[in-house]
């Protein structure tokens, strides 16, 4: 179970919504040196704060600390469908270009299309699996 801290920005009738900021452990692993999103933070100054809503059955306060968790399986699932599919569209359409067409821009071209194809087809499978329920976070714990 891959977890993280969040606090609570919303809850009404059993749905809560959390927030939790992507570079809280930034600056404190040893992998800091190699890491981009540390680079990155460190460059621009800025934290990307994401937002998830899900249901539960416990009374929540604004405010209030938690963590919640999503497992392994189904995050790597979704990391796989995310850089996997249009990865692998963007080496064929070029291999198949190449072979298809005689001028470049043509390849290029076809290319270029075919690579937003698939970045739209993850995009519809995205909005497809955060529906079902294996994808959502869970609350494991409230954290005093």
């Amino acid at each position: 179970m891959i977890t993280e801290k969040a606090t609570v920005i919303a809850y009404q009738d059993g749905v809560v919504t959390v927030e939790c900021q992507a570079n809280q452990g930034c600056g404190g692993c040893s992998a800091k040196a190699s890491c981009g999103t540390a680079a990155l933070t460190e460059l621009t100054g800025k934290s990307t704060r994401y937002q998830f809503t899900f249901p539960c059955s416990r009374p929540m306060k604004i405010g209030e600390m938690v963590e919640i968790g999503l497992p392994e399986q189904s995050l790597l699932r979704l990391a796989f469908i995310a850089y996997t599919i249009p990865l692998t569209v963007l080496i064929l359409s070029v291999l198949l270009g190449n072979y298809w067409f005689n001028q470049e821009w043509q390849n290029i071209l076809f290319t270029l299309i075919t690579t937003t194809l698939a970045f739209l087809g993850v995009k519809l499978i995205n909005q497809h699996l955060k529906n079902q329920k294996k994808y959502q976070p869970i609350l494991i714990e409230r954290i005093l």
